[in-house]
């Protein structure tokens, strides 16, 4: 009875008794609920101004991605009206009625 109360026989090299090592794994079990607890609120806590900042820069690429199917659009435009311009060359009379001819691109 006296080994009982005592907290049991020896478990082990390490421990003296159940009852020690119960504690020592109960003290473990606290120290690291403690731990998780700051964690959980060190991300509580920043997790609303990161959830701001990814739509704030999920914004942006879709404003750049805008931009560029702009400059793209502007671009073939540009090119396009290039190689329109780079066709034959039509000779016409002048506008002022001089009788000189003048080169007009149309």
């Amino acid at each position: 009875q006296s080994t009982w109360d005592g907290g049991g026989a020896p478990v082990s090299r390490q421990y003296a008794s159940y009852k020690e090592l119960y504690q020592k794994q109960i003290a473990e079990q606290m120290a690291a609920t403690k731990s998780l607890q700051k964690h959980k609120r060190r991300v509580k806590e920043s997790a609303e101004p990161n959830t701001a900042q990814i739509l704030m820069i999920n914004d942006m690429f879709k404003l750049l991605e805008a931009k560029a199917a702009a400059v793209e659009a502007t671009v073939a435009a540009a090119r396009e009206r290039d190689s329109q311009q780079h066709q034959k060359p039509i000779l016409a009379p002048s506008r002022g009625g001089q009788g000189s001819n003048m080169l007009v691109i149309e």
